[in-house]
């Protein structure tokens, strides 16, 4: 999979600097997820993650100065999150796409933006070659690259941009595009890149649970084999199991998601139904 920074997604879209600083902390955040949740050594992904970036294009950009004047702490986050954690790389020095070919972003307002010679160009240019791998383009807020008429039928919070090379719609490409953390956890998970942990994993050890049929709040109800209690996932939370005794009519206990657990109190056991 690789992630590229869309430096095109900086045009002057900020007139005060709390807006760059923004900018900055969301790009940053998304990263940062990235980085300290599936690149680390827990990790729950199949496959290497690359990121890269141009550079050259970002020092001959507004952004230099911009950024030179942002807060201190912001920018020591940006630099640690985006270019260093995430071992950025410059695309230029390993580039696809020749610089005689056109390439083409088609907005909503029908302008025509050149974008040859780009990150965004060059995201084409490996999607045509490598149809089969995963590709996504990294922007900046208030873009003109994640706009309403491009939301991506699929994913919520991410867009689909349309790339035209060399003025053929032959070479018509739809880029995965983003700008936020919660997009792109849901671009991972749809990709199946990243993966929800299992939750109910300590119920399936089969030398202490054995499963029912017995089904409760759409989950399966486990049986303990040493004292009969049966337990269920709370699936409103999400961050516990529901305990009851042998005869399934009474809630006696909670239990964490590592298996341990302890007697419920009144309130707890309150409104809980039986389960046979």
């Amino acid at each position: 999979m690789e992630i590229f920074i869309n430096e095109r997604s900086l045009h002057g879209q900020y007139y005060e600097k709390i807006e760059f600083e923004k900018s900055l902390m969301i790009l940053e955040s998304i990263f940062y997820f990235i980085n300290e949740t599936v690149k680390s050594e827990n990790k729950r992904i199949f496959g290497d993650i690359s990121v890269f970036v141009d550079y050259e294009a970002i020092r001959g950009s507004n952004f230099f100065s911009a950024f030179k004047n942002s807060n201190p702490q912001i920018r020591q986050n940006f630099r640690d999150s985006v270019f260093i954690k995430s071992g950025a790389k410059n695309w230029t020095s390993e580039q696809v796409h020749s610089h005689e070919d056109k390439f083409l972003y088609l907005s909503p307002d029908e302008d025509i933006h050149d974008i040859s010679n780009t990150s965004i160009a060059e995201v084409t240019e490996r999607t045509l070659q490598n149809p089969n791998n995963n590709y996504l383009l990294v922007n900046f807020i208030n873009s003109i690259f994640c706009v309403e008429n491009f939301q991506h039928p699929d994913i919520h919070e991410c867009f689909s941009i349309p790339i035209v090379k060399n003025d053929t719609e032959e070479f018509l490409i739809k880029l995965d595009s983003l700008d936020n953390k919660s997009a792109i956890e849901n671009w991972l998970r749809e990709k199946q890149i990243l993966k929800d942990p299992d939750l109910e994993d300590c119920l399936k050890d089969t030398t202490r649970f054995e499963k029912t049929s017995i089904i409760c709040q759409g989950r399966s109800v486990y049986r303990e084999i040493s004292t009969q209690y049966f337990w269920y996932l709370d699936n409103l939370h999400k961050s516990h199991f529901e305990i009851f005794d042998p005869t399934g009519k009474h809630h006696i206990r909670l239990g964490d998601l590592e298996g341990n657990s302890r007697e419920s109190t009144k309130k707890e056991r309150k409104g809980k139904k039986p389960i046979i």
